[in-house]
């Protein structure tokens, strides 16, 4: 009795220091996450006629948490300029700019770097062919799928769906969207002239039956360390489909 008081404690500290790493890797990824969505969901709207390149940053500056770092002998912040977007991404309101004055841009998370060197605009002629795209990801019932991967096929350039199942990303004019969720069909999606899509996710069956829910999540049968025990649906009174439940060995 007391070997199994033992056991039975060592398994709870286990899975205590489970939960905390997986909790603490959820937040490193959340704060990665968020850096990428601030700028490409901040809706920004700047209406400036003939006015200073500063008086433009400044309205920026006063609606967001953007904030503009550049050498004053580069950039010349009194240069007269236009700018009318209304409901624009900071992307499209720099690349306004930097069509019209020749300056250089990087936006690193809140922080927009800008310079004229002419060794950075191979950069900016890369971004020039890039374009917003937005959509919507749905199950074959029409219901939104919260937290699937839609990323710049080749690329790391990626986001994941909002609670209404909705994505924003800036890609290339010729991307194509790789679309993936647990238990889902990965789906590719060429973006072509389109900048709207509505992604509609199938059930991967075989795939689902090869995955069992857990007490702290979701694994792949391979990957447990522990018997699987199959409760039928007479035995529990309520789904028609069996639920498996582990026995986790530590």
């Amino acid at each position: 009795m007391k070997n199994q008081h033992i056991v039975t404690y060592n398994q709870i500290k286990r899975t205590i220091k489970i939960m905390k790493l997986a909790f603490v890797f959820l937040i490193v990824s959340l704060v990665q996450l968020s850096a990428t969505t601030y700028a490409q969901n901040t809706k920004l709207s700047v209406s400036v006629k003939n006015g200073s390149l500063e008086s433009v940053f400044k309205s920026i500056e006063e609606q967001s948490e953007f904030l503009f770092f550049y050498n004053a002998r580069d950039i010349d912040k009194n240069e007269k300029i236009s700018v009318e977007k209304k409901n624009s991404t900071i992307e499209d309101i720099l690349k306004d700019i930097a069509a019209k004055t020749g300056i250089v841009y990087t936006i690193k998370d809140r922080h927009i770097v800008l310079t004229n060197h002419p060794e950075y605009l191979k950069a900016i002629s890369s971004q020039s062919t890039k374009k917003q795209v937005t959509g919507i990801v749905v199950d074959h019932y029409g219901e939104p799928v919260i937290s699937a991967n839609v990323v710049e096929k080749g690329t790391t350039n990626g986001i994941v769906t909002d609670v209404d199942g909705k994505f924003s990303l800036s890609v290339e004019e010729d991307a194509i969207l790789h679309v993936t969720y647990i238990g889902y069909v990965p789906q590719d999606v060429p973006v072509k002239n389109k900048s709207s899509f509505t992604i509609t996710l199938i059930e991967d069956f075989q795939a689902l039956e090869e995955v069992v829910v857990v007490g702290y999540g979701v694994q792949k049968k391979v990957n447990l360390t522990g018997s699987v025990a199959t409760i039928s649906s007479k035995e529990r009174g309520q789904s028609e489909n069996p639920v498996a439940v582990t026995d986790l060995v530590v």
